[in-house]
This record gives structure tokens, C-alpha cells and sequence, in this order.
């Protein structure tokens, strides 16, 4: 059950992604092409094949086919990642608070989707710059890019704080003896 909802998730989140990125009705097949994307690498490399058995471009369809931690993680910051383009053309602050508050949640699971989804919706507001007329509408860009900015944060520091985690720089430290019992 925990996959199916991490998987029904990501491609909900996918395919809002492909809505508010104008897809319209061909969004449906976004989720499809990241998920199932087991057959598609296959075709692309029958002039090149490799012998390793899982290469890089198959790692999120095949990851998807058991259940891991990170599959909740990628599925919350693809929801993150609508919601974030919805604020960001919207110019509203709620949703950009909320969809700041999404990714920070992602941070609980998985720190590299949300640090991807970040950087997404980095492109997604230099976009909107540059699409922005006028001095006002410039401002209120990046009112939206701080609210979001602020949102994630504030609560991905938090929740990393409290979960204990080294935001991935653990293994920069020397390992720590056991204790013997």
C-alpha cells in the first residue's frame, strides 16, 4: 500500500507540474514518462548498449518499483514543485508559502529531490523575471521567490534540526568507534 501511494503521489504531483507548465492535456503522459521510463532507455541505447544492469537515466522508474523512503520524498516535492509555479504565476503569497512549506516537508525524506525541485523553480522565477513587466511586477516576482524561499527554509532547517540529520555532511566526518558491550 505505501507504494501505491508514494507512486499515485509523484504522479499527481507530475502531472500538475505538466498543467501549470502548459501541457494542458498531453500533461497525463509527464508522469507516464518519468515513472515508466523503463522501456524508453532500452530503444535509445540499442546503438550503444550498456553492460551495467541499472544505468543512471532508469534510476527513478526502477526505484518506484519497490518501496523506499525517497519515493515519498520525490512524490511530496513534485507536489512542491506545482504548486510552486502555480505561486510563482499566480503572484500570490499563500500558495508560495505553501508550496515552501511542501518542499521543506520533502527535506524529511529525501534531500536531493527537494534540492532539485529548488532549483527548478529557481529557472521558473528567472523566467517570470524576465517574462515581468515593469518595475512592479519585478518586485512582486521575487516577494514570491522569498515567501517560497523562506517557507522551505525555515521548516527544512527545523525538521532536519530535529530529526538529527547532517544535511548529507556526515560522511565528512571520521566514523565514530562502537562501544563495546
Amino acid at each position: 500500500l505505501p507504494i501505491w501511494i508514494s507512486v499515485l503521489g509523484a504522479s499527481l504531483g507530475l502531472w500538475a507540474t505538466g498543467w501549470e507548465l502548459g501541457l494542458r492535456r498531453t500533461s497525463a503522459l509527464l508522469p507516464l514518462l518519468v515513472i515508466n521510463n523503463q522501456v524508453l532507455p532500452d530503444v535509445v541505447n540499442f546503438f550503444n548498449p550498456s553492460t551495467v544492469l541499472h544505468p543512471r537515466h532508469v534510476r527513478v522508474s526502477t526505484d518506484f518499483a519497490e518501496y523506499r523512503a525517497d519515493d515519498f520524498g520525490r512524490a511530496v516535492a513534485y507536489c512542491a514543485l506545482a504548486l510552486g509555479i502555480y505561486a510563482i504565476r499566480k503572484r500570490k503569497w499563500e500558495p508560495a508559502l505553501a508550496a515552501g512549506i511542501v518542499l521543506g516537508v520533502a527535506t524529511g525524506t529525501h534531500l536531493i529531490p527537494a534540492a532539485v525541485v529548488g532549483v527548478a523553480l529557481v529557472f521558473v522565477g528567472l523566467a517570470e523575471l524576465l517574462r515581468a513587466a515593469g518595475k512592479r511586477a519585478r518586485l512582486i516576482v521575487l516577494r514570491q521567490a522569498a515567501v517560497l524561499v523562506s517557507g522551505f527554509a525555515v521548516l527544512g532547517l527545523v525538521i532536519r534540526h530535529f530529526a538529527g540529520g547532517t544535511l548529507g555532511l556526515g560522511l565528512l566526518a571520521p566514523p565514530k568507534p562502537r562501544s563495546e558491550e
